[in-house]
Order: C-alpha cells, then structure tokens, then sequence
C-alpha cells in the first residue's frame, strides 16, 4: 500500500484537509520543541540587534534557561537587590509557533515542492516573530514612570507599544503561517472554494425539486 502525501487527489474535501492538518501539526509541533533551540536562535538574534539599533539604551540579548533576555542601561530599584539595570525577558516560543502550524498546512495541502515553500516560509515568518518578541520586551517598559522618563516614551508610544504587543501577541503568530499558506498554495484554496459553491448549488437544486 502506497501512502501519498505529497501529491493533490482530485475530490479533496475541506473536511479531509482539516484532519491532515490537524495530524501533521502535532507531528510538527513535537518535532519544533524538541529542536525549539535553532528555531528561536534567529528571531531572538534579529531582534536584540533590532532594539541596539533603534534604542540607545539597548546593549543586547541572550539567552538563559530558555528565557530571551534584552540587556539594556536603564536603570530600576529593586527592594531586595537595590539598584541594577532592567533586563526584561520573554519566552521565544510564545511568538515562534508560526512554524510548525505552516508546515502543518503545506503538507496537508500535499503542495507541490512542499520543502522549497516551507523552507521560504519558515524565513518569511521571521520578521512577524522579531515584531512579538521586540514589542514583548518594550511593554515590560510601561510599568514604571522612571523607565518611561529614561526612554522618554511619551503618551502615543505608550499606546503604540501597547497595540504592537497585542498584535504581535495575540494576532500575528497564527495569522501569519495562514496568510503565508494561502499565499502559496492559491490552487487549492481556489479548488476548494469552486467545490463548495458547487455542492451549495447542488443543495439547492435538489431543495427546488
């Protein structure tokens, strides 16, 4: 018996891309934690040069037991360690999930090329992964009046960082991978949409009669 995954059937239903789907994200999603480490490597990389470049009071970032650290010179009291440098942290694989569920897709789609698309698609999501960790570290800088005088963020930065973590938070690690798969894979969103009118107006007719 031949399984073939990777060629389009004519007659695919929605119904049977979903299951793929479904099956093939959970066998990306334990293959991307298990190497969770070179998935995040480049966005955590990218964005602490990001923040260098356009805050001065940015000096890097690292990693430290799984935790995406920005090293800054903004300066904060803390009651039990006195006064020290802010070091806002943030968990990678919040913003870097985008992955698997694009893989998940690609390979349910049975897309033609399937590595070369996801391959391209893995690097696409990297800028929407720098967006999620970049606005995670500068949300961590409306908490305190003192930080926003250092890195005189006035009242519309406040706010545009506040929309820039919702978005890279909440919108843009699913969002992304979806829009990227259609963008890719336009046949099949094409043929399916054209099979679902037909069955629409087949249950019409058959309700006329």
């Amino acid at each position: 018996m031949k399984l073939d995954l990777l060629t389009p059937r004519e007659g695919d239903t929605v119904s049977r891309f979903f299951v793929r789907a479904l099956l093939w994200f959970a066998l990306a999603l334990g293959i991307w934690y298990a190497l969770r480490g070179l998935f995040t490597a480049p966005p955590g990389w990218i964005a602490g040069r990001v923040m260098q470049l356009v805050f001065p009071w940015a000096t890097g970032a690292e990693m430290e037991a799984g935790r995406l650290v920005l090293l800054t010179k903004l300066r904060v009291f803390d009651a039990a360690r006195g006064m020290g440098e802010l070091a806002p942290e943030v968990n990678p694989l919040s913003y870097c999930y985008g992955a698997p569920l694009l893989v998940a897709l690609v390979l349910a789609a049975r897309a033609h090329k399937p590595w070369r698309k996801i391959a391209i698609g893995i690097v696409a999501l990297l800028p929407f992964q720098v967006w999620g960790i970049c606005f995670a570290w500068m949300v961590q800088l409306l908490g305190s009046p003192s930080l926003q005088t250092q890195t005189s963020l006035g009242p519309w930065a406040i706010n545009a960082i506040a929309a820039g973590y919702q978005l890279g938070f909440l919108i843009l690690p699913t969002l992304a991978p979806v829009a990227l798969w259609l963008a890719m894979d336009r046949d099949l969103v094409r043929r399916f949409m054209a099979e679902d009118a037909l069955s629409g107006s087949l249950q019409s007719r058959r309700r006329g009669r």
